[in-house]
């Protein structure tokens, strides 16, 4: 069993994961074990049944970690052992390079957009909501800057990989 260092939610958590068979894991969280079917959707959906009770999350990268939205609850994952996988993030934060792009993570439709050109965002600034097969996920900014251009508007439907926003360094 392979064990890791993660936060969740904000509070420190030990979780050792056991590969039992194709797509089936034993999962130990706080001394609990769980009988664990993964399987993901699409690129960026994870249907779990957690001991016969079935879960789906979209999940987006945020900063160093993971957003996970399910249909009543959203959940932010940090591996906090050092092994985090490289390239975590979008860039939905500008940089001295230029403006970041905030793309579709999925197919869907904008539900509402948060912030108008020339407003500042930081980190976790709610940008904009997509609906996706029938739950509302929120993009955050993952970094500063200011909104340059807003490319979509309620009702849109996107593509995945359709340019949203973008974000210029701030001034």
């Amino acid at each position: 069993m392979k064990t890791y260092n993660m936060v969740v939610d904000g509070a420190a958590a030990e979780i050792g994961i056991k590969p039992l068979s194709s797509g089936r894991y034993q999962v130990v969280i706080g001394g609990m074990s769980y009988d664990v079917d993964a399987r993901m959707v699409g690129a960026d959906f994870l249907s779990l049944i957690v001991d016969n009770r079935t879960r789906d999350f979209a999940f987006f990268p945020d900063g160093e970690g993971w957003e996970l939205h399910g249909k009543d609850r959203r959940h932010h994952l940090l591996v906090s052992d050092g092994r985090r996988k490289a390239g975590w993030g979008s860039g939905a934060g500008a940089s001295a390079a230029g403006p970041a792009v905030v793309r579709a993570a999925m197919p869907g439709k904008i539900v509402q957009v948060e912030v108008k050109e020339g407003d500042r965002v930081a980190p976790g600034t709610g940008l904009l909501i997509i609906e996706a097969m029938k739950m509302e996920n929120e993009i955050r900014s993952e970094g500063t800057g200011i909104v340059r251009a807003i490319r979509v508007k309620p009702g849109d439907a996107v593509e995945r990989d359709a340019v949203l926003i973008e974000i210029g360094p701030a001034e």
